[in-house]
């Protein structure tokens, strides 16, 4: 859990931070919720791309900036997902992807393992995996299992850093540790902690998140930490231009 939470902060981020056009991909399925939470209200999304992919029509920056993907009023550039009983195809996703990486600087992508197929493509095309588990013993095998499968595939596990969400702020009966996190996946580079926050479902409402309302919070402290270990020259002491793109893949 967590994921669409982290793809909206890192992508915010990103957008304050980073000298660069930067959009929010939700490729989600079948239960995007990026525009909902972002209180986007349009008809744009995946399938708009359809036509000129079927079409091998010409796609130019200004027909994706104005036809293609939305502008929220915070600056952010974002793609919702289908819509509830529609589906995309990989060779769409990849259609769309190798556009947007074309006319974005940045290209954060909330995704799961549900359709693997999407994730595939997705991770294929990615500089960065982000693989966000929960602090919880069965949601960490359960991804230990996906890691297995891609190992198998040879799905691009050295692109791939997890990141480990809803640590507890406080200790309880919980009996895993950061050891035993670690442990459990392999060695596999976990690359942050995030705490839980308290009064995160409240700022989500308003259509925000934590990391622009609160820079001062555990767990935007923690997450910018991972900003800076995960983008070179990270710092939100200035702008600065980054010249590697950034796939933000997700979830589990």
């Amino acid at each position: 859990m967590g994921k669409t939470t982290v793809a909206m902060n890192v992508a915010r981020l990103l957008h304050d931070y980073a000298n660069g056009r930067v959009i929010l991909v939700d490729l989600m399925h079948p239960h995007g919720n990026v525009a909902t939470r972002m209180r986007i209200k349009t008809e744009v999304n995946l399938k708009t791309w359809e036509p000129y992919f079927e079409n091998n029509a010409l796609v130019t920056d200004q027909v994706i900036l104005t036809k293609l993907v939305v502008k929220h009023p915070n600056g952010l550039y974002v793609l919702p997902g289908v819509n509830v009983g529609q589906s995309c195809s990989p060779e769409l996703v990849g259609y769309i992807l190798t556009h947007l990486s074309r006319t974005f600087d940045y290209v954060v992508i909330d995704i799961g393992p549900e359709r693997q197929d999407l994730l595939s493509v997705s991770m294929s095309m990615a500089n960065r995996t982000l693989l966000v588990v929960d602090y919880d013993l069965a949601t960490i095998k359960d991804s230990q299992e996906y890691l297995d499968l891609w190992s198998r595939r040879q799905l691009f596990l050295e692109k791939i850093s997890v990141l480990v969400n809803f640590e507890p702020t406080k200790k309880d009966r919980n009996t895993l540790t950061r050891e035993k996190c670690k442990a459990y996946l392999n060695g596999l580079s976990i690359i942050g902690f995030l705490p839980e926050a308290a009064g995160m479902r409240a700022i989500h409402n308003e259509g925000k998140v934590l990391v622009q309302e609160d820079k001062s919070h555990p767990f935007s402290v923690a997450l910018i930490e991972v900003m800076e270990s995960l983008v070179s020259g990270f710092t939100l002491k200035e702008k600065r231009g980054f010249f590697a793109r950034l796939f933000g893949g997700k979830k589990s």
